[in-house]
């Protein structure tokens, strides 16, 4: 139950902040390399404090790339358009543009947290 708990939280703060990244005014400043490397910044910084309260590392996978998915499309929904248009086609047209984007962040995240989790908790078991 206390991973439950915890996968919803990093997988709504996650959500929460890709949907305001994509949808902040400082894109218009900054170049696509620099907010990839803001964006691997913030996502490792997720990963280590996943591994700071203990959660285990396929549930915070899970977690981040539902974030990042949900996020995407809720910063999609937020753009105005001309056509009404649902959830899940945001869904779908998110990760068709973003998809490598996503699979990145994933795995920036991903990493930082088994690397910080077997740094910080060197006894317990592969999870």
């Amino acid at each position: 139950m206390r991973e439950l708990a915890l996968a919803s939280a990093f997988a709504v703060l996650t959500s929460v902040i890709y949907r305001f990244w994509l949808t902040y005014p400082i894109l218009r400043v900054i170049t696509v390399g620099q907010w990839r490397i803001l964006a691997i910044l913030a996502a490792g910084i997720l990963g280590a404090a996943a591994a700071l309260v203990r959660l285990r590392s396929y549930v915070f996978v899970l977690a981040v790339a539902a974030g990042l998915s949900l996020g995407g499309a809720w910063a999609g929904l937020s753009a105005p358009r001309d056509v009404a248009t649902s959830f899940l086609a945001e869904f779908a047209l998110h990760l068709r543009i973003f998809g490598r984007e996503v699979a990145l962040l994933t795995f920036a995240s991903t990493m930082t947290n088994f690397v910080c989790a077997r740094v910080l908790h060197p006894n317990r078991g592969v999870a």
